[in-house]
């Protein structure tokens, strides 16, 4: 199957949409196809009775809403919006007993958004969205590298499919505050934790990773300060891996086989060939603690021998991580806690002791999601800049609000950065407030998100001044309580969501105060602002607000796209979006890359809002055009293996394209695919490239590519 047809492609009349078609072809008749499930019924006939198009909305005499000044038409029924806030929330169609549930009390939708939210669907597509709602997804070794004070961060493969260990361990920071927001609002405890928590869902490569940013890290001056590592004087080269111990032994100091380790580049040290291994003081390596930290990630650091006037060099090389792949997957609930005065805390390489672990003492500060690594590798800073990125992004994160330069009349700054500004010009009004409340992070970091141990720049005074709160305190912690008490907090959350599910702010109203004082009402708890937003007619458009209609339909994101694509087949992760490089099969690697061009939330440096691309385009469709080829080519026998026709066409409406029985398109679109099949069997192709094509035709419906038809 070389193209796949589109004679066929009448679904927009059955939408209601003017779109033509803008690929045409048959369906490659050679090299023939064995049909795995020959249908022994005889197709229908080829030129039945044209299909009258069957309206978007219901006609009638009882419309949905009023017929006060809002336009009535435009108002969304029953099938439409059960549609959207089930697609929103889990990715999944709208059954035909929720269809009726809703037709019979339109007021089920709240108790139906209760059930759908404690879905296992609902947990992928919450985590996608608190990834970027929490600016914890644009992660990179880039990013990192000043924190670890590394050229890079090339570390080792494991052995099963050859999978970086970079890539498990960007993932895991990505994805590890969007966990522990999960668990936060699941839990119904007040949403205003994800800014005061002190207990992260994390794997023991985690702990591993902030344990040892807290032993070894960049100061202000730019010189690494490293804790004390008395126990480990000496380490053994090994010519033979199979002489290596299994890394509980190498990593526990009470093992004879402590730091043992294989060195792949061990014929590099001008040892003889019967040499198997050898020891090395530690002034062998430049620096114990980042040598045993690239060892554990599955890097030889560059290791010298010196022999006479000869100095001998293994260069550096991937390895197996001592770290194991289950490192990265034991996901669980880790509070972080100051080291108490003479406490000697855990050492970073004491992975024995991480494993199964509940808690992590750390000498450095971490509480809420601006502190996390997800945020600090998303935006670093340096001396010039010095945290202001990193203030500005917490509290647009935090609070949905940024800096506006308006010159605050009755606030003179303790420590106004002289260089920057100066009252009367332009950037003195950022600088008024931005300046002093800087200075928490500045009080509890330095410039590479180290420990701060300059005294003079902990003891400075920091000041939040923003939006009507004025507050004193020092380090991130009295930030923490800060934004934990800001009146923004709920509105901003709110807001977020209204991005999600309309791709535009929800418009000022009594019904959005409704709803942001239903949630602080409710001491925070995130289930009662998803049922009463996704529940109300900000997102379901099914009655006037204020006396006007909400934004129409949007196009599906690419995340929501693909939660649809996977979760409707029954494909996990079907794009590859989740899924580690090596990990991914065909499907994947090919859905990768074609959904690049799909348009996915996203948030931008200093801006409030984020962005959300509501309206299709050429390149939009033609990138659709081609994922729904991939699906109809490589995804049809793991949807549709033992289905005869009439199922698959079934399976078709009402899994991929979303309309369920008692939906008024759903049986004008099992005739649409029933002709496109027989059109397809008619050109020379065989019922089951045929049925594959009218996959296709059912992905590229709008019920798949947009949200709210």
């Amino acid at each position: 199957m070389k193209r796949l047809s589109w004679t066929s492609l009448c679904v927009a009349a059955l939408f209601a949409c003017n779109a033509q078609p803008t690929v045409s072809g048959k369906i490659d008749p050679t090299p023939p196809v064995t049909d795995p499930n020959p249908d022994p019924t005889p197709d229908p006939d080829p030129d039945p009775d044209p299909v009258e198009p069957i309206p978007t909305f219901p006609v009638g005499t009882n419309p949905v809403g009023t017929a006060e000044n809002c336009a009535v038409d435009e108002l969304s029924p029953v099938h439409v919006y059960g549609s959207k806030v089930k697609t929103l929330l889990t990715g999944l169609p709208l059954t035909a007993a929720e269809l009726t549930a809703l037709e019979e009390d339109p007021e089920a939708i709240g108790d139906l958004v209760d059930a759908w939210f404690g879905t296992p669907e609902a947990e992928q597509v919450l985590r996608r969205f608190f990834m970027m709602a929490f600016q914890q997804d644009q992660v990179t070794g880039e990013g990192l590298m000043p924190m670890l004070k590394s050229r890079n961060i090339a570390w080792g493969r494991f052995d099963d499919n050859r999978e970086l260990g970079e890539n498990l361990m960007i993932q895991n920071i990505e994805e590890s505050f969007a966990r522990t927001a999960i668990a936060i609002a699941r839990s119904g405890r007040p949403f205003n934790e994800v800014v005061t928590t002190d207990t992260f869902e994390m794997t023991t490569a985690l702990m591993f990773f902030y344990a040892y940013l807290d032993a070894r890290h960049v100061r202000d001056d730019d010189t690494v300060f490293t804790r004390n590592m008395n126990e480990v004087t000496t380490f053994t080269a090994l010519r033979n891996r199979a002489d290596e111990a299994p890394a509980n032994q190498v990593l526990n100091p009470n093992n004879a086989n402590f730091l043992r380790i294989w060195v792949p580049n061990f014929d590099e040290l001008c040892l003889g060939a019967n040499v198997t291994e050898m020891d090395f003081e530690q002034n062998a390596i430049t620096n114990k603690s980042f040598f045993l930290f690239q060892a554990i990630l599955g890097r030889m650091d560059n290791i010298r021998n010196v022999n006479g006037a000869n100095t001998c060099r293994a260069r550096p090389a991937r390895r197996n991580p001592l770290l194991t792949r289950a490192d990265f997957n034991d996901w669980r609930p880790i509070k972080i806690r100051r080291v108490a005065e003479g406490e000697t805390p855990v050492r970073f390489y004491r992975l024995p002791v991480f494993r199964g672990a509940d808690e992590l003492a750390l000498y450095g500060e971490r509480v809420g999601f601006f502190t996390t690594l997800g945020f600090f590798a998303t935006w670093p800073t340096n001396e010039d800049n010095s945290s202001r990125v990193t203030l500005n992004q917490t509290l647009i994160t935090a609070l949905g609000e940024s800096f506006d330069g308006q010159t605050v009349t009755d606030f003179s700054p303790p420590n106004l950065d002289a260089e920057h500004s100066a009252p009367g010009t332009p950037c003195y009004g950022c600088h008024q407030t931005l300046d002093p409340m800087r200075e928490f992070f500045r009080n509890s970091y330095s410039t590479a998100y180290g420990q701060q141990h300059d005294q003079e720049r902990i003891d400075l005074p920091a000041t939040f001044v923003f939006r009507g709160m004025q507050r004193t305190g020092k380090g991130v912690g009295d930030l923490a309580n800060i934004l934990a008490e800001h009146p923004d907090l709920a509105r901003g959350w709110t807001q977020k969501l209204c991005y999600y599910a309309n791709a535009a702010p929800c418009q000022n109203s009594e019904e959005l105060e409704r709803v942001v004082k239903a949630f602080e009402d409710s001491n925070l708890d995130f289930r009662v602002l998803v049922r009463e937003l996704f529940s109300s007619p900000l997102v379901t458009n099914a009655k006037c607000v204020d006396e006007k209609t909400q934004r129409g339909p949007s196009i599906s994101r690419r995340d929501q796209f693909c939660a649809q694509l996977s979760t409707r087949l029954g494909v996990t992760d079907i794009c590859g979006l989740d899924t580690l490089p090596r990990d991914r099969n065909a499907l994947q690697n090919q859905m990768l890359n074609a959904v690049g061009s799909i348009p996915a939330d996203t948030v931008s440096r200093g801006e409030p809002d984020p962005i959300t691309i509501s309206e299709t385009g050429l390149f939009t469709r033609a990138t659709r055009e081609v994922v729904c080829q991939e699906v109809g080519l490589r995804a049809y026998d793991a949807a549709f293996d033992g289905l005869n026709r009439a199922d698959a066409i079934e399976k078709m409406v009402t899994q991929v394209m979303g309309l369920p029985p008692g939906d008024p398109r759903h049986d004008g679109a099992v005739e649409i695919l029933n002709d496109h099949v027989t059109d397809g069997i008619d050109s020379g192709a065989n019922q089951y490239n045929a049925l594959r094509s009218a996959l296709v035709v059912s992905c590229m419906s709008p019920g798949v590519a947009g949200v709210g038809f």
